[in-house]
């Protein structure tokens, strides 16, 4: 499992006496994909089980009721197909489809998203949980959904903070603030 959270490199999983150099940031960054993406990049084959394909149906805006449509129902409509018959998956594509969905759901959520946008991006978020969770029930470990989701936190981190460095420092203006989680706050 990921090392708890505190301050500077520690906060990424590495020891209080580190360094902040990119090179240390880049192996926090190994360790993470080998906690949390290595177990589901490995597995030879997942496939497409009903859990999942159950949840890609509540993805479906007419599945939420109403009169009035979502202005992404097109858009989702086609992620949901091609979600759906897509049908087996190896362990490596499988991370490169979580990875993918999870960037352009943050792409579409983005600063003055419109609606259209905001709905496609929920969705591919929820698309990439399903993706997630069959692959947890594949492996039949409940911990690794979370150490794949600590792993992704972690990455994430060690990237702002590495947008942050300056000088072996971490220049606290420059890390995003609305990104920040856990000890980075």
């Amino acid at each position: 499992a990921l090392k708890d959270l505190s301050n500077g490199l520690k906060a990424l999983g590495g020891s209080a006496e580190a360094k902040l150099t990119p090179e240390a940031l880049n192996a926090v960054r190994s360790e993470a994909y080998n906690v949390g993406y290595r177990p589901i990049a490995d597995l030879p084959s997942v496939p497409g089980d009903i859990p999942f394909l159950r949840g890609l149906r509540e993805l479906a805006p007419s599945a939420k009721g109403g009169a009035v449509q979502s202005p992404a129902r097109a858009e989702i409509d086609d992620l949901i197909g091609s979600l759906a018959g897509h049908g087996e998956w190896s362990g490596q594509t499988l991370v490169r489809d979580i990875q993918a969905l999870r960037q352009q759901s943050h792409d579409n959520a983005g600063f003055g998203a419109d609606a259209a946008r905001s709905a496609l991006a929920k969705a591919q978020k929820e698309a990439a949980n399903l993706l997630e969770e069959m692959a947890g029930r594949k492996i039949g470990n409940p911990n690794v959904v979370k150490n794949l989701r600590d792993a992704r936190t972690l990455i994430a981190k060690s990237h702002d903070i590495e947008d942050a460095l300056v000088s072996g420092s971490v220049e606290a203006s420059k890390i995003k603030g609305g990104d920040l989680t856990g000890n980075l706050k």
